[in-house]
């Protein structure tokens, strides 16, 4: 089987990352010397892997030479292993020079590839120095991405400089992806300073996002205070979002105290979430309890509670899940259940979730449901769901969309 160049080259690059960074390149042998012993390797596999190890032991005066000899290589796959290699290790030893080598480039692919990874080791040794190179690349996308990378390896040391920095560029596209990629660093480092600026925020998507990773952030260590500052958002997406985040948060430290939480929350979407992110979360603790719980409550909140815990549940242990739907009593609540346990297991026990959907009461959606699981399970164990398939009542002609094509012949 043949690959791309691509992901040969990227290939070799994985199998040479073990190699010690403190070693150099003997100093007796010159740089064509060594080039041309590895040229003279038969194989081309052996010659990438060879100056793929070649290229990260390279000292920092051979760099350059190297790099300058790869311009003359027939083969680009061979040039394109030097000068992956030896710019990143460039990168480690000296980010500075690295970066200065590649901003000097007209543009393309070895320009768009490393200049990130470049500008990140530069920006964690010299973010002022970094930031300043940065902006004085070219206008494009080259230049956005740089800044990007310098805004978000800053923002893991200091984020209100390198806010400050992103807030002094020419306004646009290029500056807002920075202030976002330095947000959605500092949510994490700090979520109560970095809500400072995302209220500032437009309302959006983006916001929206972000204000997800404050709640989640806040509450994990202090969800008194997530809570009331998630009552303070504007009603709308923005609470629903603070408030079912903060209990999903919640959750995952103190599974009873946040459903206490959200039941206590207004009737409607706000509550059905957040009663939903809690079963979900208490899931991966405890399903019994967490089934037990989203058992009792109401109508209204049931339904995605009960879907969000059978995604888990009924990967983990379909038999266990499948029983506790069982016993839910005829009528609405048992048919959603259902429906859920068997979207959920099909992947995994389509057998389980085709005996569930047999017991639906509304014929076009129990039809449907085995239809569904017929199909993976005659992917699964084709003997066994055709002899289900001959035992149960079943339209005629549901048995036959339920078999696979005859094979051509």
């Amino acid at each position: 089987m043949r690959i791309g160049l691509l992901s040969w080259i990227v290939c070799i690059l994985a199998c040479s990352v073990s190699i010690s960074r403190g070693e150099v390149v003997a100093a007796n042998n010159s740089v064509a010397a060594q080039i041309d012993k590895i040229m003279a390797e038969k194989k081309s596999h052996d010659r990438l892997t060879k100056l793929a190890e070649w290229g990260g032991k390279l000292s920092l005066a051979e760099i350059p030479q190297a790099l300058a000899a790869a311009k003359n290589f027939k083969q680009w796959r061979e040039q394109a292993v030097i000068e992956q290699t030896a710019i990143r290790h460039w990168a480690d030893l000296a980010p500075a020079e690295a970066f200065d080598y590649l901003s000097k480039l007209p543009g393309g692919r070895l320009q768009d590839e490393l200049m990130q990874v470049v500008a990140s080791k530069y920006a964690t040794q010299n973010p002022v120095a970094a930031s300043a190179a940065a902006t004085k690349l070219p206008f494009g996308a080259c230049r956005n991405d740089t800044i990007n990378a310098v805004a978000e390896t800053w923002a893991r040391t200091d984020a209100k400089k390198a806010l400050a920095w992103v807030d002094g560029l020419p306004g646009g596209v290029s500056r807002d992806s920075a202030v976002n990629a330095i947000l959605f660093i500092w949510v994490h480092i700090d979520p109560v300073a970095a809500y400072t600026r995302i209220q500032k925020l437009p309302p959006g998507n983006m916001k929206n996002a972000l204000i997800t990773n404050v709640a989640g952030d806040w509450a994990a260590f202090d969800p008194q205070g997530a809570i009331k500052w998630a009552n303070q958002l504007p009603d709308g997406p923005e609470k629903e979002l603070g408030l079912e985040n903060v209990a999903e948060s919640w959750a995952d430290n103190n599974p009873e105290a946040a459903a206490k939480f959200a039941l206590q929350l207004p009737e409607g979407p706000i509550r059905q979430q957040a009663t939903a992110a809690v079963a979900e979360r208490w899931a991966t603790q405890n399903p019994q309890q967490a089934a037990a719980w989203t058992a009792r409550l109401d109508a209204a909140d049931q339904p995605e509670a009960v879907k969000r815990l059978l995604n888990f549940w009924a990967m983990e242990n379909p038999v266990e899940a499948g029983e506790w739907v069982k016993n839910f009593p005829a009528g609405d609540a048992r048919e959603n259940a259902i429906v859920s346990y068997v979207d959920a297991v099909n992947n995994w026990s389509p057998d389980l979730g085709a005996r569930q959907a047999i017991t639906l009461a509304d014929e076009s959606q129990r039809y449907q449901k085995i239809e569904t699981c017929m199909k993976r399970w005659m992917e699964l164990n084709p003997a066994a769901a055709r002899q289900w398939l001959k035992e149960v009542n079943l339209p005629k002609e549901l048995k036959e969309r339920c078999l696979p094509p005859p094979a051509n012949t």
